[in-house]
């Protein structure tokens, strides 16, 4: 396993959390996937689907932090709009073959995760939790 959940990434919302987990699951996945030189089209099938459930995923969490009145929002959505636009290019130069998946995309994978929470989402957390 190349990411393990901790409880330092909880953001104390339980939907956040299970998706977070889930594209922590993803990145796991493609991780593994490159360790066992498998199908190409199994790698894009698994960027496609972190892909699928980011752009889920920030779209549920905006909503929620509208809600609520969250004062940076703004900054969140552009967060979030800059993620997606890397988190594309990425699968696209993948299908292009102008890049491969290697050690160094799987860690800017697990790093934008990760340092997202961290940054960016564990600051609503006194406003929007339930757990």
């Amino acid at each position: 396993m190349y990411l393990k959940w901790d409880d330092q990434y909880s953001v104390k919302v339980k939907k956040f959390n299970a998706q977070h987990l889930e594209m922590l699951d993803i990145i796991n996945a493609i991780h593994d996937e490159f360790l066992g030189n498998n199908l190409r089209d199994t790698q894009i099938q698994l960027l496609n689907k972190l892909n699928q459930i980011t752009s889920k995923h920030f779209s549920e969490e905006e909503h929620a932090l509208i809600k609520i009145n969250y004062s940076e929002i703004l900054d969140h959505q552009d967060e979030h709009l800059n993620l997606l636009k890397e988190l594309n290019d990425l699968k696209d130069d993948y299908i292009g073959n102008r890049i491969d998946i290697n050690e160094e995309l799987i860690g800017f994978l697990a790093n934008w995760l990760t340092v997202h929470i961290e940054d960016m989402d564990k600051q609503y957390t006194p406003l929007l939790h339930d757990e």
